[in-house]
């Protein structure tokens, strides 16, 4: 016979249990005293829970601290840090969720520099929750050299500033950044780790590719097939803008029906024909061009048989 097995309690459940949850937090709550050992208590039982993947159960943990400890900064970036991983997570639910949770990560992020202006972390942190946009707003850079003053032996954050100087089109300062990077770090190991200067344009088209920003990466892409020194990386360069120069039309299209459309079920039928045969008097796919014209002739029907 089966034995029946009993699920152990997940680490909220045992905070849970002992009451961690409950706990009323005055509003005086010292950074240094009990509540602050409290909060580290949290945090840890947080940590656990996020390397084991259950971020839900991490955030829970995570906001506990913060309110245990809100002046302490490491539970603010704990938290951010947090949400800014759940927000692939918030998006799938909705767009507004998405939005919501990357606010609140990077509300938390800003807290967590303004309290712990030496957390090279959390500035790392802000830096990516802030870089959702093309070009990045400077705040995302300012927070970047923030990070890269205090880590400047940090490859990795050497490698984020040198991509958002190339992005922003201030590409002298992402050679001179990777140069001095050579010149500090001279093992051949770290130096292997270094991007060359001539793949920044590379790295930052695959970068905007991974965003779903076609048009921003093609001429990232140009640039690579026209300046990289690897042969490989110019023929990839070459393939990837073959590929965006076919997909972008399409994209086009499909930007301007859906427009269309949008606008006939708003009851603009008139102005929905228009756009779409503005759409087919430019050279267009012809499965797509087939399906735009029988839109409009769809549309055109419905509206004699409204005036008829």
């Amino acid at each position: 016979m089966p034995m029946n097995r009993r699920r152990h309690p997940g680490v909220v459940g045992l905070a849970l249990a002992a009451g961690l949850a409950w706990l009323p937090v005055p509003a005086q709550a010292s950074a240094g005293g009990t509540f602050s050992a409290l909060a580290r208590g949290a945090a840890a039982l947080g940590k656990l829970e996020e390397g084991s993947g259950r971020l839900d159960e991490a955030q829970v943990l995570y906001e506990k601290a913060v309110e245990l400890a809100p002046g302490d900064g490491s539970m603010h970036y704990l938290l951010g840090r947090c949400y800014l991983r759940r927000v692939p997570d918030f998006a799938r639910q909705s767009g507004v969720a998405g939005a919501a949770a990357l606010s609140r990560a990077r509300s938390e992020l800003r807290r967590a520099t303004e309290l712990s202006p030496g957390l090279g972390a959390a500035w790392i942190c802000l830096a990516y929750a802030l870089m959702d946009s093309n070009p990045p707003p400077p705040e995302a850079g300012a927070a970047l050299e923030h990070a890269h003053r205090l880590l400047p032996r940090d490859l990795d954050v050497v490698r984020e500033l040198a991509l958002f100087y190339t992005r922003t089109g201030e590409r002298p300062k992402a050679d001179l950044l990777l140069r001095q990077a050579r010149a500090d770090h001279p093992s051949a190991a770290d130096r292997a780790r270094i991007d060359h200067a001539d793949a920044l344009d590379y790295a930052a088209a695959e970068r905007l590719i991974a965003e779903g920003r076609l048009a921003e990466a093609a001429p990232f892409y140009e640039r690579a097939a026209a300046s990289a020194r690897d042969p490989r990386l110019r023929a990839s360069a070459q393939r990837m803008l073959a590929q965006i120069q076919e997909e972008l039309p399409r994209q086009r299209f499909r930007a301007a029906y859906d427009q269309a459309r949008a606008r006939a079920a708003r009851g603009d039928v008139a102005g929905a024909i228009r756009d779409l045969k503005a759409l087919l008097a430019v050279p267009q796919d012809s499965i797509d061009a087939d399906q735009a014209r029988r839109l409009v002739t769809a549309l055109e029907g419905r509206r004699q048989a409204k005036h008829g």
